[in-house]
Formats: C-alpha cells, structure tokens, sequence
C-alpha cells in the first residue's frame, strides 16, 4: 500500500468512525495535505531518478579516476616504439594533434612521472621526451601493448 493509499484508506475511516464533524473535517484537511506532500516527494523522487540517469550517462563517456585520455595513451605507446625519444613537436605531428595538446598530455604524464625529458645538445639544443618505466608499466598493466 503506497502513503497516498494509507492517506485516502485514514480519510475514510475518519468519516466512518463516530467522530464529531470537526474532527473529521481537521482530519480529512490533514490527511489531503498529506497527500499533496506525498504527491509533492514522488514528484521529486522521480525527477531525481532521472537526473541520477542523465549523469550516469554523462560520467559513462569519462575515463575514470587513474585512467589516461586516449591521447595520452597513444603518446606513451608512441614513446615506448622510439627508445631515442621524440620532441613535442615530433610527437604532435606523428598523432595528429596540435602541439598544445601533445603538450598538456606531456604534461599530465610527466606530472604521473611516466615520461621524462632528455637535452640533447648536438648542433643545437633538443629536447626529447622519454619513457620512463612507470609509463611503460602502464601500458602493459592496462593491456595496451
């Protein structure tokens, strides 16, 4: 039995039972304020319901905590086929990104201390970008090699 059920099956007792009419008549105003709040929370309850389902749709399409954007992971499995290293710049154009966003997942990797930097200085100064082995370990780990 749901409350508005309970509520309505409290009226007509009230009007059924030997009572005075004023009693019944605070009753019965009782019992259909009740009802409005009832009414009022199932309302609620199933806009929430709905919400709580919107969101999870939207946090279906995020990676969860700890993993990497995909981006990144094609960096560190970039980085683990060239022991040499690459630039930034090598590594934006070999994933088709901007230089920015090869940066940013520099960035983040370098921040999980997965990649490194290495200077090479013949002929001119080159900054590289390396694997470390916390970064090749995330990839085996997380089966992307």
């Amino acid at each position: 039995m749901s409350a508005i059920d309970t509520a309505k099956e409290i009226a007509r007792i009230a009007s059924t039972a030997t009572l005075g009419k004023d009693v019944i008549d605070l009753l019965e105003k009782k019992v259909t304020l009740l009802t409005e709040q009832v009414t009022t929370l199932e309302t609620q309850n199933t806009d929430l319901k709905q919400k709580v389902a919107n969101l999870g749709q939207q946090l279906a399409g995020v990676p969860p905590k700890g993993e990497l954007h995909p981006d990144a992971v094609r960096l560190l499995k970039l980085l683990f086929e060239h022991d040499e290293g690459l630039t930034v710049s090598e590594t934006a154009r070999a994933l088709g990104i901007s230089k920015g966003m090869a940066q940013y997942h520099y960035d983040v990797l370098l921040d999980a201390e997965m990649v490194g930097l290495r200077l090479i200085t013949l002929m001119g100064d080159k900054l590289t970008l390396l694997l470390k082995p916390t970064g090749r370990a995330y990839l085996v780990e997380h089966g992307h090699i």
